[in-house]
C-alpha cells in the first residue's frame, strides 16, 4: 500500500512499476505481473497505517485488475493533464461495497503493445 499527493504521482508509480516487471525477472528467472488499483480520496492513518473509504476502494479496483494491469476510477483521473488521461480507457461499470452507486473504472495503459486500436473505414 502506498499513497500520494495528487493522482498524477499514483499513475506515474503505476505506470513506473508496470514497466519495470514488464522487463525484469525475479532473482529466480520469474516474470511477475502486477495488479494495481487506486483512488482519489481521503486517507485517514492509524501509526501511520492508511485505513477508510478510500484504501477499501483502492483495494477493490486492485481487486479488478488483471495481473500487468492498473484500474481506477474515472472520478480519479477527472484533474490529470491531457496527456495522461490519454493513458487511459474505460474499463467498465462496477457496483462496489460500501458505495451507494457503482463507480466507472478506467485502465491506466501503460504500454501501447496492450492496447487494441480500432479504425472506422470512411468510404469516399
Amino acid at each position: 500500500m502506498a499513497y500520494f499527493e495528487q493522482p498524477i504521482e499514483a499513475v506515474n508509480c503505476a505506470c513506473d512499476i508496470q514497466k519495470h516487471f514488464e522487463f525484469f525477472t525475479t532473482s529466480h528467472g520469474h516474470k511477475m505481473q502486477i495488479r494495481i488499483g487506486f483512488y482519489q480520496g481521503y486517507v485517514e492513518l492509524d501509526k501511520d497505517h492508511p485505513y477508510g473509504d478510500t484504501v477499501n476502494v483502492a483495494a477493490r479496483m486492485a481487486s479488478l485488475a488483471r495481473g500487468g494491469q492498473t484500474v481506477t476510477t474515472s472520478e480519479t483521473i477527472e484533474n490529470l493533464p491531457d496527456e495522461k488521461k490519454a493513458l487511459c480507457r474505460s474499463f467498465s461499470r462496477f457496483k462496489v461495497k460500501g458505495k451507494s452507486e457503482p463507480l466507472d473504472t478506467v485502465e491506466v495503459v501503460w504500454s501501447l503493445d496492450n492496447v487494441t486500436s480500432i479504425f472506422i473505414f470512411i468510404p469516399s
